[in-house]
């Protein structure tokens, strides 16, 4: 049961991750032409702004949280834990997890109900005449957070101390 659960966030992540690097290459091809046409032909790509950052900006940024749980890269105190018992290490990563999922839950509900009002106003923004639609990103932020958050149930189950090993195996 553990090893579906695993694999398939792991997929997850990854495509996740897979989608926000392919974002974050079409947003250096978009700038780099709106920079030539601007400067080359004195018509800027239009709604460039908006689009980069309201849709490419959000992208990059939040889809590859999860890998950064995932890899057990988040910031972290590691002066008072190393000086720890094996119990009380697991004992702090248990509470750090499960207050990481409330507050990965807080955000997802917050999120998606604020994601769900744009939708239903139909949220855009103008720019040079053009209406752009921006609804659609905001829900990227609960998306990527369920996702963190899925990553944190997979720690629970695996347990600290194989979360640990992990991290050690890749080299951190």
């Amino acid at each position: 049961m553990i090893g579906l659960f695993d694999k398939t966030i792991s997929r997850l992540v990854a495509a996740s991750t897979g989608v926000g690097a392919v974002i974050l290459i079409l947003m250096m091809i978009q700038v780099v032409a709106d920079v030539i046409a601007s400067n080359v032909f004195h018509s800027p790509i239009p709604a460039n702004s908006v689009i980069v950052t309201n849709y490419y900006m959000v992208a990059v940024v939040f889809l590859p949280i999860a890998l950064a749980e995932m890899r057990d890269d988040n910031i972290t105190v590691e002066i008072a834990f190393q000086m720890m018992s094996r119990k009380a290490k697991n004992w702090a990563m248990y509470f750090s997890w499960a207050l990481s999922l409330i507050v990965c839950f807080a955000l997802i509900v917050s999120l998606w109900e604020l994601a769900m009002k744009k939708y239903h106003t139909g949220a855009f923004v103008l720019e040079q005449e053009i209406n752009m639609i921006t609804w659609p990103t905001y829900f990227i932020l609960p998306v990527s957070f369920a996702l963190m958050a899925l990553v944190i149930v997979r720690h629970i189950m695996k347990g600290p101390e194989t979360v640990e090993a992990e991290a050690l195996r890749r080299g951190l």
